[in-house]
């Protein structure tokens, strides 16, 4: 029996060993990969190098980049805005998104309407919000965050609560639980993975457009950054501001990963993820 022990462990260790790779090993790789290609066809000239410079070109465009204070005053006022419309979008989307999931008669008079304005590019909004807001601002940037976040926040917390087992909201009332208790104990733990998925699409997708405002309509977010480097005829400049921009995004993206994971660490997916 003693001699088991040692097979299971090593065992366990080697799992740990393969969910690291596949989670961060294989990722890199494959980045790595696309990276050598892309140096390899630009150095031959396969593609043109003045249209796509090659990696090793853009790697110290941006080396040189982000040594410049410029880029990161930048880089806080697009995080600013998206602060700002993304804690206006939460506070808007989640109370819609519970009232539309627990009354029936609100979401039989609101879903169609949602369903149908929520498949609008919120980008299209830019051209009126311009109108109001002017060109320049925070408030453009932030207001183009909060159209793009609050749908998915709205509806991803829409349907986790009427996704509660029926069964569940059943045994709580036998158990004589009031309306309140069924929404503290069962209701909202239930709908709170539904609740994270959509503050993490819609903190995405509202990124993504306080990116875009600048890059249309100017100001002093990293979108007019790149444009600007795009008018002064720097193809390498433009190239590294973008991959900023990626960088950005993905430290983002594990942040909030990283909260969810350890806000939601009792939910079976995390649970699961970890073992």
């Amino acid at each position: 029996m003693a001699a088991d022990v040692p097979v299971q462990g090593s065992s366990q260790e080697s799992r740990s060993r393969l969910t690291w790779w596949q989670r961060t090993g294989e990722p890199a790789v494959a980045v790595l990969c696309v990276i050598g290609a892309w140096e390899l066809l630009t150095r031959t000239g396969v593609l043109p190098a003045q249209d796509l410079p090659p990696a090793t070109v853009i790697g110290a465009a941006f080396v040189g980049d982000v040594q410049q204070f410029r880029v990161w005053e930048a880089l806080g006022a697009t995080l600013a805005s998206w602060a700002m419309g993304l804690a206006a979008a939460i506070i808007v989307g989640i109370p819609t998104g519970l009232l539309l999931g627990s009354s029936r008669l609100s979401y039989l008079l609101f879903q169609p309407s949602l369903e149908f304005v929520r498949t609008i590019p919120s980008i299209a909004a830019l051209p009126i919000l311009i109108l109001l807001l002017g060109t320049g601002g925070r408030e453009l940037a932030a207001a183009m965050t909060f159209l793009g976040a609050v749908w998915p926040i709205v509806i991803q917390t829409m349907y986790g609560v009427r996704d509660v087992d029926p069964t569940t909201m059943d045994a709580g009332r036998a158990y004589g639980l009031g309306r309140l208790q069924l929404f503290t104990r069962i209701v909202l733990p239930s709908a709170l993975p539904y609740i994270a998925t959509g503050l993490r699409l819609g903190a995405i997708v509202g990124l993504l457009l306080a990116v875009a405002a600048s890059l249309i309509a100017g100001g002093t977010g990293i979108g007019f950054l790149i444009i600007n480097a795009s008018f002064s005829g720097v193809p390498a400049l433009v190239y590294a501001r973008i991959v900023l921009t990626g960088i950005m995004g993905l430290a983002v993206t594990l942040m909030l990963v990283a909260i969810e994971s350890r806000l939601l660490f009792w939910h079976s997916s995390h649970r699961q993820a970890e073992t």
